[in-house]
């Protein structure tokens, strides 16, 4: 009598059966018009991080922009003499922050 044995217990082929439909589920629907609001507020929520991060080094946010084409830019001005250090702060904090929201 030969036993087979199989690579994966039960609950991790359901995990990977769940992770490979929601992996299919994403691709096809990236460039479908239904993810196009939650992408527009991921690239909200990634400029948003950038602005907290100016204020959390007592700065100033003038303005923040997303666009239709999924790109954002957040505008804002220091003290010459902050200019440097927010910079360290400013610059990773829209990935960091979108990871985090």
């Amino acid at each position: 009598n030969t036993v087979m044995t199989t690579c994966c217990t039960e609950k991790q082929v359901v995990l990977l059966s769940n992770y490979a439909l929601f992996l299919a589920a994403c691709l096809l629907l990236w460039h479908s018009r239904i993810l196009f609001p939650l992408k527009l507020f991921t690239v909200f929520l990634h400029e948003f991080s950038h602005a907290t991060a100016v204020w959390l080094t007592c700065n100033k946010v003038t303005g923040i922009e997303v666009n239709d084409r999924l790109g954002g830019l957040t505008h804002w001005t220091a003290r010459s003499d902050r200019v440097r250090c927010a910079q360290f702060l400013v610059l990773p904090a829209g990935y960091l922050g979108s990871a985090l929201w």
